[in-house]
């Protein structure tokens, strides 16, 4: 019996080193997707095709990169695009969007435990910057609004967080303003 799965096993590692001298992935192992993809609220969907005559849909900015480097932003209406040199590098999406920020736990001044979550309201309006500036800037926005909740909490005592409700969105706010206009 130890004998046929060593015999199996061999089998399948000449079978292996044969596909892998070949060329091709072996099956088990995940390939990337070939197709670049953006990402949207309802999901992630396909880079829109360049095929000269381009309509960039409403509330969206698309940016295009010439022989891989950045050459404009489309805005949303008709557009031409040259195949073959440009090529459709990001899509924007310029709608409010709204994002939930995860439960956490965070402590007061006066050394109390609290369960804290929020929803973050924010919108592109720079897509050059969302797109080169950093990598995944709803990933970035919802990082900074966990870090300024439980470092404002922090700093009021377990009385004063309900009553200081607009103070904190005020501080929340304030930094992720702070942070883009010195980010970029």
């Amino acid at each position: 019996m130890m004998l046929q799965r060593v015999r199996a096993a061999a089998l399948h590692t000449r079978q292996m080193s044969a596909l892998l001298v070949v060329g091709s992935s072996p099956p088990n192992l995940k390939r990337r997707p070939s197709v670049a993809t953006y990402s949207t609220a309802s999901g992630r969907r396909k880079l829109p095709m360049n095929t000269g005559l381009v309509f960039v849909p409403q509330q969206q900015a698309w940016i295009v990169e010439r022989f891989g480097k950045f050459n404009r932003t489309m805005d949303p209406g008709f557009n031409i695009c040259i195949p073959f040199a440009e090529r459709i590098a990001y899509v924007q999406n310029l709608k409010e969007i709204a994002l939930d920020v995860p439960h956490q736990s965070a402590i007061t001044l006066d050394n109390v435990t609290l369960q804290i979550d929020g929803v973050l309201y924010f919108r592109v309006t720079e897509p050059y910057k969302a797109s080169y500036g950093i990598e995944d800037h709803e990933y970035a926005v919802t990082q900074l609004a966990q870090t300024t909740m439980r470092s404002e909490l922090g700093k009021m005592s377990m009385d004063n967080v309900f009553q200081e409700r607009t103070s904190l969105n005020a501080h929340i706010v304030g930094m992720q303003a702070n942070a883009v206009s010195v980010q970029m």
